[in-house]
Parts: structure tokens; sequence; C-alpha cells
């Protein structure tokens, strides 16, 4: 049924655009491009009043179907795509602000770090001396206060050492039990995570049936509009040539004679006649 509302809503082929001219028949009724009339101007806050009351018809329009439609959207795309590799990269994204990270402006740390990064400055070595454990030289090898530091700081560095054998200690006696439990937690995570995705999934696939079914039930008058529309243009082309014609004859000289005239006029032939009624 939706194949054949498709089909139903196909345009007219032997229909003519009133704005190109005396030819050959268009595939397309609607007026696009150059087709449009010399005296067509855009509506009340441009064209984008316009596109803001259109939407596509994902079920039912079948221009993608059209090899010189699919060629144009993509040649489109294409170019696109190269315009944007042209474009240096740090302009990519100029004209978006700034996110406000009020975290890392709180964060003395983390602004400094960043100003490093921004700046492309290397990152400076750790520093170790925390770490050492070193004697007195030179003029405070026999200095008291050096001396007794230099013991504090023996004693910090020993029980720093203690504590990590400490914490080892415990993370191998418990560290299995609470990495199996945090991987609970992770899959309970995700199976509540994946069920809001499933049904996220279906309220999409409800909207898209309603939709289809929508747009399946209002193919038929779709495609009668368009056909109306369709013989309203032909129809219309068909009076704009007639005028034409009418014009024509109009601007040529006709002689006085009464004879003449009725010469001139079964000169003319049925096609005025035709123009008069249309």
């Amino acid at each position: 049924a939706g194949a054949a509302a498709g089909a139903s809503r196909r345009r007219p082929e032997a229909v003519i655009s009133p704005w190109s001219g005396i030819g050959p028949p268009h595939a397309a009724w609607e007026p696009r491009g150059r087709e449009y009339p010399r005296d067509w101007a855009p509506p009340a806050g441009g064209m984008e009043a316009v596109r803001e009351d259109l939407g596509a018809l994902a079920y039912v329009d079948d221009e993608w179907d059209d090899p010189a439609v699919k060629e144009t959207v993509v040649g489109l795309l294409q170019a696109e795509m190269t315009a944007m590799a042209r474009e240096p990269r740090k302009d990519y994204l100029s004209h978006l602000p700034y996110p406000e990270l009020k975290r890392i402006a709180r964060s003395e740390f983390l602004s400094t770090e960043f100003a490093r990064v921004s700046s492309s400055k290397p990152l400076p070595p750790l520093d170790m001396s925390r770490y050492e454990v070193a004697a007195p030289s030179g003029p405070f090898e026999r200095d008291v206060h050096s001396w007794r530091r230099a013991v504090a700081n023996a004693k910090a560095q020993s029980l720093h050492q203690a504590n990590r054998l400490l914490n080892l200690q415990h993370m191998q006696e418990h560290g299995p039990k609470v990495w199996l439990a945090h991987c609970e937690q992770l899959e309970a995570g995700a199976r509540v995570a994946s069920t809001a995705a499933a049904a996220v999934r279906r309220e999409a696939q409800e909207v898209n049936v309603q939709r289809k079914l929508a747009q399946d039930a209002v193919a038929p008058q779709l495609a009668r509009h368009a056909w109306e529309a369709g013989q309203a243009l032909l129809k219309a082309h068909e009076i704009h040539d007639a005028c034409r014609r009418k014009e024509a004859n109009a601007q040529r000289p006709r002689p006085e004679q009464g004879g003449g005239g009725k010469r001139a006029r079964a000169a003319e032939g049925p096609g005025e006649k035709e123009g008069d009624e249309a």
C-alpha cells in the first residue's frame, strides 16, 4: 500500500512550466531556479520564512530516486567538505564561544597547567628531592640543626615507605573483593543504560511508524494536489502562449477594407479562437 501510494504521488511528466518558454515538457512541474518569473520576489522575511514551513516527507517523497537530484546533493556535500578541509584548523570553531570552565577557573593548579599547554611550554621534570635522604655536606657538615633536619627527613621517608607497604598489604587482601564490587556496579549501570536506550529506540520506532502511517494516508491527497497544480500550470502556460500570439496579432497592421479584415481573421486560424476560449 505504501509503495502504491508513493507511486501515485509521482509528478506528471507531461506538464510544461509556464515560465520556461515554449519547449519540450519538463519532468518537474513546479518552477525551480531560473524558471521563476521575472517579477517574482521572495516573501517578507526572506526565504527563511518559507523554509520554516517546509518539511520532508521521507516515506512519500521520491526525489532521491532521481539520479540528477542524487548527483546534485553529493556534489554539494563534496564541495562543502572540500571547503572545510581548506580552512585552517584553528579557525574551525572561531564562530563558537568558549565554554565556561568554572571548576578549572577555581583551581590554581589546573589554571596554571592550561596556561602552560596554551603557551606550548614543555612539562617540567618531576621534583624527586623530597624523596631523597641526603646528609649535610660542605659548611653544614658540622651544623647540628642541619643534621636534625636530615634525621627528621629520614624518619618521614621511613614512615612513608611503611605506609606504602601497609597500603599494598591491604590492597592484596581486600583489592579483589573491592574490584569485583566495582565491576558489579558498572554492570548494573550498563543494564540501566541499556534499558533506557531500548526504551528510547522503541519510542523512536513508534514515532517513525506513526509518521509513515500519516504520510501514507495523505499520499493520495498530495498526489491529487500535485496533479491539479500541474494541470493549473499547464493551463497557465497555454493562456500565456495564447496571450503572446494575440499580442503579436494585435501589433500586426491590418488592411482597412472589410474584405481584407475577413481574410486577415481567417488567416489567424483556429489557434487564436482556442486562445480566446482559454
